[in-house]
């Protein structure tokens, strides 16, 4: 039998042959005992054998240590930065922590899911599995995971470019963990990872003197080391280093990094190694030796790149960063297109591995147990599996729809804009002749239309507090390409029209749209209508960088734009059903949104907003 400190070809060897049960009773203690001795070698390499062996995990009927097995693997994935592997893991974790009972254990595994989530980019899944962790740890009433779950759900909203509302929801969890009565070891691992992510999200808008705040403030916690606790203290030495270079104090800066070296040397995980290379780089920069500082940065890149694909766009961050600083604009947009076409990738992966989740929950639920069955069991299991597969396609679209509306953050923080797009966008396609069916697939796809804008670079762009240069918005406009690439992926069947509105919905009836300057009947269709539809809908609400118009001026304005911009046989149908359903008396928000109603997401997104105290909605980062 191995031991804990057996490599993974070893550990792989001896499990040769296991399958079920066997191979967790075998797994399960080797990974428990290296993640309580902080061996995180043997844990990392443990959580690979899962990986490998997942196919015959999944025959386990030991449901409970199935999931406990699973919560470790990921668990020493996270640590070491893998999680391209981690995310395969997450759906066979989900269905064996549901299917356990256990509540306290279900609350762990959507708080290590939705962690791993995160720092993968799937940003809409994250949130949605620290809303899950935190209903849960209400339910069993523990302050301390709900805090668990705060951190998740603030880091995921400050990613999707809602900066001020996900800095409100990690505060609102410190507030929660400084109520708690107590300082054991979860308490106080709490509220260090609060504060080191509070200082993360201040760095990053550009407030280091906050940012040295909670980061002093976290590392002056007394927290019981452990492998958990290292690899946040990490974090949080980063943080207060970048901090006090932010703010001119680089000799404090180069004083505090023997801590910051000593506390990366704790954790045993070569990500450490790189983020200790990556803060010295920038130390060099901010003494003035910019070439240097550049030529490090690249050479810890190429490692970055090798050994940890996830800390890539850190130090791409850095070299925009630096970049600019220096006036190499050309280099600075060159590093932003790597960064956001690394983004994309990952973001896409993490979708696709998702939604291939659900679509073989599709194909699998009508497979034949093996066993002879008479007629009427047959006709049952058929008629089972028809209902499992309808529900799993919902499974399926509904996961594209958070998605779409995590895209959409930066502009709507309802998430009620995607679906009043989509319903002007079905009204108008059944006035001007379409059918009721095509119509409604043509509302549904246009709720995906702005899919890619979810790994546009937020911090580098679109919370950018100055126009954009004419290279830096033609990095955003290949949304449009890049979303429809993803639903091609995705195989949609019936709602393959979401390709075209995704790719052509920005294209204009003159030819001067994007990305391909279509002009005319060349435009698909469904395109020019979710096109009038996504406009009126943007000028008539607030953005960011502007007020929004009154419906009248958005329509007079549309009306100018006939020929132009919009198809001249819609324009007039368009204002027509806007008209009509102003008429009605009732708010032209709450008729076209009345769909957002019944979305998960948008619920959560209320509750959330009630926990930090914003009146049941997350507010504009204007």
């Amino acid at each position: 039998m191995s031991t804990v400190t057996s490599g993974a070809n070893s550990i792989a060897k001896s499990c040769v042959g296991l399958s079920g049960n066997a191979l967790v009773e075998f797994l399960l203690p080797i990974l428990r005992k290296a993640y309580q001795s902080s061996d995180a070698k043997t844990l990392s390499e443990g959580a690979m054998v899962c990986v490998d062996r997942r196919h015959d995990l999944q025959f386990a009927s030991a449901h409970a240590d199935a999931r406990d097995l699973l919560i470790e693997a990921l668990r020493g994935l996270y640590f070491d930065a893998k999680f391209g592997p981690a995310l395969i893991l997450i759906p066979l974790l989900a269905r064996y922590a549901e299917r356990s009972k256990d509540k306290i254990k279900l609350r762990l595994a959507y708080t290590v899911i939705s962690a791993i989530q995160n720092q993968a980019g799937d940003l809409a899944a994250a949130l949605d599995s620290a809303g899950r962790a935190y209903i849960v740890a209400k339910d069993i009433e523990d302050p301390i995971a709900e805090v668990s779950a705060l951190t998740n759900m603030g880091l995921a909203i400050f990613s999707l470019g809602r900066v001020r509302d996900g800095i409100a929801v990690l505060q609102a969890g410190l507030r929660t963990a400084e109520e708690i009565q107590g300082s054991g070891a979860d308490l106080l691992r709490a509220k260090l990872s609060l504060c080191s992510n509070l200082a993360d999200c201040y760095n990053r808008v550009g407030d280091h003197a906050r940012a040295l705040h909670f980061a002093e403030r976290g590392l002056a916690l007394a927290v019981p080391s452990s492998i958990t606790e290292a690899n946040i203290r990490v974090s949080a030495e980063a943080n207060l280093v970048e901090a006090l270079l932010g703010l001119g104090r680089i000799a404090e800066a180069k004083m505090r990094m023997a801590s910051f070296q000593s506390q990366g040397d704790l954790t045993g995980f070569g990500r450490t190694e790189l983020s200790v290379a990556r803060v010295n780089c920038l130390i060099v920069f901010y003494e003035g030796d910019w070439k240097e500082a550049i030529e490090g940065l690249k050479k810890y890149l190429a490692f970055a790149r090798e050994a940890y694909p996830v800390e890539t766009d850190v130090v791409l961050r850095d070299l925009i960063r630096v970049y600019e600083t220096v006036g190499d604009f050309d280099a600075a947009i060159a590093t932003l297109k790597e960064l956001i076409d690394l983004v994309r990738a990952r973001m896409m992966s993490a979708t696709m591995i998702r939604h291939q989740a659900h679509v073989s929950d599709i194909f699998g639920s009508a497979e034949s147990t093996g066993e002879e069955e008479d007629l009427v069991a047959h006709s049952v299991r058929l008629s089972n599996a028809r209902i499992a597969a309808r529900r799993a396609e919902e499974r399926a679209l509904e996961s594209l729809e958070r998605t779409a509306q995590m895209a959409s953050l930066a502009e709507d923080a309802s998430g009620a804009q995607i679906y009043r797009v989509g319903e002007l966008a079905r009204r108008l396609a059944i006035r001007i002749g379409i059918s009721e069916n095509l119509a409604f697939r043509i509302g549904i796809a246009a709720r995906l239309r702005d899919i890619g804008k979810l790994w546009i670079s937020r911090d580098e762009l679109l919370l950018k507090p100055r126009s954009l240069t004419p290279e830096e918005l033609a990095l955003v406009r290949e949304h449009a390409a890049g979303g429809a690439d993803m639903l091609v992926e995705c195989n949609l069947g019936e709602l393959g029209v979401a390709v075209e509105i995704a790719r052509s919905h920005h294209e204009n009836w003159d030819g001067s749209g994007y990305p391909d300057g279509f002009a005319g009947e060349t435009i698909p269709q469904a395109a020019r209508i979710v096109a009038l539809a996504d406009c009126f809908d943007a000028l008539t609400h607030e953005r960011p960088h502007r007020k929004s118009w009154p419906v009248w001026k958005a329509l007079e304005w549309i009306g100018e734009e006939s020929g132009r911009k919009f198809d001249p046989r819609l324009v007039g149908p368009f204002i027509e059903i806007v008209r009509a359903a102003e008429a009605i008396g009732v708010s032209l928000d709450a008729t076209l949104g009345e769909a957002a109603g019944a979305s998960p997401f948008v619920a959560a997104r209320r509750k959330v907003g009630r926990v930090v105290g914003l009146d049941g909605e997350l507010t504009s980062n204007a």
